[in-house]
């Protein structure tokens, strides 16, 4: 295989000892008529994760490149350096405890780019895999549909990490560290510079539920709350204005949401201390009517509050 891959898959990887092996070996099945590189990530895990990267890195030195870790980055720095090693013109990405199902995904996605200089994305279904039960989420889109920005942000709908293929943006996005939302940010930040496109021809990538999932360890409060710091700083990564406010708009509806589910779960005294950050931001949006319908639709809650207490 030549030395100059045409795609680096990226993968990170944390405690995901159990899982590791199904989802390289995924990878490394790919048949493809271009050189394709795997650059794994890993965080210095608790388990034998580290060992088994060190495994497959040196029984395919010229395919499995390992970075050197000698600390825990955590999970969105290490997602960032591991994108930065990719060096390929085009970016597949795979965490450590999801797989891929079809050989040739690399292959139809590389071509559906390829055919298309003005797309940077493309992506597939995805089946969620929890208990030993495997639940499809279908998209409503046909094979080859080309979709803006607005066709997917508009349906809150983000690419699954494991479905995507990325021509990888000459920069990245600012702030990038900070989210936890990585793949939100960094898909969402491409579309800055062209379409997406759907492929219903790939079969389903599988994305695991698990315990030790950073995702779905996540409670329902805490959710809201990382989603709610993404969404800024997406905002501030945008260079459409018309995109710019779409993101906004949705920030808007985010911090109403979240108060009233604040105000269920936390004392008063102690939310507005930790999070009045959010609203300041949302009453700085000072070019709209929405902050102050919102104002009005926090005090109404608040007046709920009091009136329980």
């Amino acid at each position: 295989m030549q030395n100059t891959p045409f795609v680096d898959v990226c993968m990170i990887t944390y405690g995901h000892e159990a899982f590791l092996r199904q989802a390289i070996e995924s990878i490394l099945m790919q048949k493809t008529d271009f050189p394709f590189r795997l650059v794994i990530g890993e965080d210095c895990s608790p388990d034998n994760s580290r060992a088994i990267c060190e495994e497959y890195a040196q029984a395919y030195p010229e395919q499995v490149v390992l970075l050197p870790s000698d600390k825990n980055w955590g999970a969105i720095p290490n997602f960032e350096r591991t994108i930065a090693a990719c060096t390929a013109p085009y970016i597949a990405f795979c965490e450590g405890d999801d797989y891929w199902t079809d050989p040739y995904k690399l292959q139809k996605q590389w071509n559906l780019l390829e055919a298309s200089p003005k797309s940077v994305l493309s992506f597939h279904e995805v089946q969620f895999l929890e208990d030993d039960e495997f639940r499809p989420l279908l998209q409503p889109f046909e094979e080859g549909q080309e979709l803006s920005f607005f066709e997917l942000f508009d349906r809150h709908i983000v690419p699954n990490t494991s479905t995507v293929m990325i021509r990888k943006p000459k920069t990245a996005p600012k702030r990038f560290a900070e989210v936890f939302n990585g793949d939100t940010l960094y898909f969402y930040f491409a579309l800055n510079f062209g379409k997406a496109l759907f492929s219903r021809t790939i079969s389903p990538s599988t994305y695991r539920l698990h315990a030790g999932g950073v995702f779905s360890s996540l409670a329902q409060f805490g959710r809201r709350e990382k989603a709610l710091k993404t969404y800024r700083i997406l905002a501030q990564n945008m260079q459409g204005e018309a995109e710019r406010r779409a993101v906004e708009a949705l920030l808007l509806q985010l911090y109403r949401e979240y108060l009233i589910l604040a105000l269920k779960e936390k004392a008063l005294a102690e939310y507005l201390k930790k999070k009045w950050a959010y609203f300041t931001y949302a009453f700085g949006l000072g070019q709209y009517k929405a902050p102050w319908l919102h104002l009005k639709d926090v005090l109404y809650h608040l007046s709920l509050y009091f009136k329980r207490k």
